[in-house]
């Protein structure tokens, strides 16, 4: 992101993360976002009944997995 380093208070990401490459992502969040920011993201759970994935998308997860990537990126 073409951003300076601590530019925000909250980062937005609706519906979208799992298009993404979650560790370049989750970097540049964590560099754009001011100390104690936060960083507001919907997405789907691959362990809901019914779930089906979208075309193009890198790769979904459940809430343990994202609990797993999140606290490793000191979110």
């Amino acid at each position: 992101m073409h951003f300076d380093d601590n530019s925000f208070d909250l980062v937005i990401a609706l519906a979208m993360v799992y298009y993404l490459d979650l560790d370049s992502f989750l970097k540049e969040v964590k560099r754009v976002l001011k100390p104690n920011g936060i960083l507001f993201f919907c997405t789907s759970n691959k362990d809901v009944p019914g779930f089906n994935s979208a075309p193009g998308s890198k790769k979904y997860l459940n809430a343990y997995e994202w609990n797993e990537i999140l606290k490793k990126h000191n979110f």
